[in-house]
């Protein structure tokens, strides 16, 4: 819809041709053609913006969802070789014949018998 100015309104009713309403109604026509493709350019324009602007997002996921994989595998890697090292510690103590416990009964009798006599007294109790 147009609206028309004071003046154009003026001459359309004054008019006594055909041919000026004709002329005034291919002007609209135009100027609403002329909208119409403006409008369609600047939706593509839009449409193509969104289109960028998801193709950038996917990339950063899929960036960023790489580089978690590959963290949580090398974090994987490493935790199991720390069970390996776990576990052949555990092993060697074993190994050793005593358990951490033994050795804090150890070491609180050592520091009993230095404490008292100012000496060490080994007691064999059959466990070394």
């Amino acid at each position: 819809m147009k609206f028309l100015t004071d003046l154009q309104y003026k001459k359309l009713l004054d008019l006594n041709d055909m041919n000026d309403i004709i002329e005034l109604r291919r002007d609209h026509n135009l100027q609403i053609e002329d909208i119409t493709r403006d409008f369609n350019n600047k939706l593509q324009d839009a449409e193509r913006t969104v289109s960028i602007a998801e193709d950038r997002a996917e990339l950063v996921l899929e960036q960023k969802t790489s580089e978690l994989n590959g963290r949580i595998q090398s974090l994987l890697l490493e935790k199991g070789n720390l069970t390996k090292e776990v576990e052949i510690l555990t092993k060697a103590f074993e190994n050793m014949g005593f358990d951490v416990k033994d050795m804090k009964e150890i070491l609180n009798k050592l520091v009993d018998g230095i404490v008292s006599k100012n000496q060490i007294q080994l007691i064999n109790n059959g466990k070394l």
